[in-house]
């Protein structure tokens, strides 16, 4: 699983990433999503990470269920926690921005 903060998402804002906001935003996006994520066992939540690389952030799993959680399957419902993580960066670069 993999969700991404790409350089494009946040430039329709009128803003440019850098690499430090990728590597920030990448470290509160796996904070964030750490924090929504259902545990059981807590595999899927120790599992998370946030990456960066020059103008992406992305929060990883190697998980196979990881996304059967976030998006839900016939018999689960969802239980998002890396969407919100997402949302939760992008609205905050905006903010900081003064843009939204």
């Amino acid at each position: 699983m993999k969700m991404r903060i790409y350089k494009d998402r946040v430039e329709h804002l009128g803003l440019s990433i850098s690499s430090r906001m990728a590597q920030n935003a990448a470290r509160e996006m796996e904070d964030q999503a750490k924090a929504d994520c259902p545990v059981d066992t807590g595999a899927l939540r120790d599992s998370l990470e946030g990456i960066a690389t020059e103008d992406t952030a992305q929060l990883v799993s190697p998980l196979d269920y990881a996304m059967l959680v976030e998006l839900g399957t016939r018999n689960q419902a969802p239980q998002p926690y890396a969407r919100p993580a997402l949302d939760r960066i992008v609205s905050d670069v905006g903010s900081i921005a003064g843009v939204i």
